[in-house]
């Protein structure tokens, strides 16, 4: 009865689509975490300062934070609000605020935020240049923007597959999209300097979202 009242919950506040989507995210979370924990552990041990997380989903990123300062975490669509209050009050973070809104509503300060996190978020937003701009303006000059994110194949026969799959894909999954070039888009803007990146496929996964890269970013 439980998981059916969040399941209703989801329903009402996404709809039906939307709510199925994010119930099956959700469940398979466990084992996604899994396909990224290496690149996590590599990528994100050692962050410190005040961080902001955009689009926290499950809070699967928390894991891999050591001691940080202050802590941001933005999430308009919560899918289990105790269970991410659970997981925040675990980090060792001097305080934690939780941000009901999309980014560009957060209202952050400009230069705030020494380190910004965004997992598997520019495949679905609308602006990803705007986003990009609002995330250059809140970090401090010489912060650390760190996103992974699945990306367009670059191998012909699997972008092939993602530009036939897309249209269905972008429907089902509520604004999803599995052929942006993100990776090439944020490493070539030259407000930043890329510190390092890497390239790898999951095993886990629909094929058309195999395909990812990891990237540190810093503001110059």
């Amino acid at each position: 009865m439980h998981i059916l009242s969040k399941f209703f919950r989801l329903v009402k506040k996404f709809g039906l689509r939307k709510a199925i989507y994010r119930s099956l995210i959700y469940v398979s979370s466990k084992k996604e975490d899994a396909s990224y924990a290496d690149y996590k552990q590599k990528y994100f041990k050692g962050i410190n300062g005040d961080v902001v997380e955009i689009g926290v989903g499950y809070g699967s990123n928390f894991t891999y934070y050591g001691k940080i300062g202050n802590l941001t975490v933005i999430e308009p669509d919560i899918i289990d609000r105790d269970d991410l209050r659970n997981k925040l009050e675990r980090v060792c973070a001097k305080h934690y605020t939780l941000i009901e809104k999309p980014f560009e509503d957060a209202s952050l300060k400009p230069l705030s935020a020494d380190v910004i996190i965004a997992t598997l978020l520019f495949c679905s937003i609308r602006d990803a240049a705007q986003l990009l701009t609002n995330i250059h303006e809140t970090l401090k000059p010489g912060g650390k923007f760190f996103f992974l994110e699945h990306i367009r194949s670059k191998s012909r026969m699997r972008r092939m597959m993602q530009w036939i799959v897309n249209p269905l894909w972008r429907g089902i999954s509520g604004r999803c999209q599995c052929i942006r070039a993100t990776d090439t888009q944020l490493l070539t803007d030259n407000r930043f300097t890329a510190v390092s990146h890497e390239y790898f496929r999951t095993i886990a996964g629909f094929p058309w979202v195999k395909d990812h890269v990891i990237v540190v970013l810093e503001k110059k």
